[in-house]
């Protein structure tokens, strides 16, 4: 009886050992995941802190890229003014200079003419 319950003692005691060594496989094998999975989070964790400031550097940017935007837009604005009120001068001065050759005399003698063709040229007169 004694041998017998012995017997059964033993096996009982092998079956925990047995338990023991999966639950600590197991437990050793979670610790591993758990490691792997802390360390992604650190890694997720750094991209992240990365990731925000990629994101902050480009919204500076574009805030900048817009302002810059709207100062060159004034100067094309300027610039576009500008070329206007050049064209008309050039306009206003076209028509001074036009006004200006319709009041010369249309039969003026020209400044510049050769001596014998202002006196009549070598022709005799019929």
């Amino acid at each position: 009886d004694k041998a017998r319950q012995e017997s059964i003692l033993s096996a009982h005691l092998e079956d925990e050992k047995e338990q023991v060594s999966l639950a600590l496989e197991a437990y050793h094998e979670s610790n591993l995941r758990c490691a792997e999975l802390s360390a992604e989070n650190s890694e997720m964790r750094l991209r992240q802190e990365q990731a925000a400031r990629r994101a902050e550097l480009l919204e500076e940017a574009a805030v900048e890229a817009s302002r810059r935007s709207s100062a060159l837009s004034v100067q094309l604005a300027e610039s576009g003014a500008k070329e206007q009120a050049t064209i008309s001068e050039v306009a206003r001065l076209k028509g001074e200079i036009a006004r200006l050759r319709f009041a010369l005399p249309q039969h003026a003698p020209p400044q510049h003419a050769p001596q014998g063709e202002s006196q009549g040229g070598g022709r005799p007169p019929r």
